[in-house]
């Protein structure tokens, strides 16, 4: 399975987040990167003339 390198400073960003949140990182990072490609999505079909 493909696992990217994330940036260290990212990773401390996530772990205080982790730490504050009382939220397990891989949570984190799963709602940031699914509410990302739904933007992404939304901008794609917006583009394309689609409503949403």
């Amino acid at each position: 399975m493909y696992s990217p390198k994330i940036k260290e400073e990212l990773v401390r960003e996530l772990y205080l987040l982790k730490i504050k949140s009382k939220t397990p990182m891989t949570k984190i990072v799963n709602e940031a990167v699914t509410e990302y490609l739904r933007r992404k999505s939304n901008e794609r079909k917006r583009h394309l003339g689609y409503h949403t």
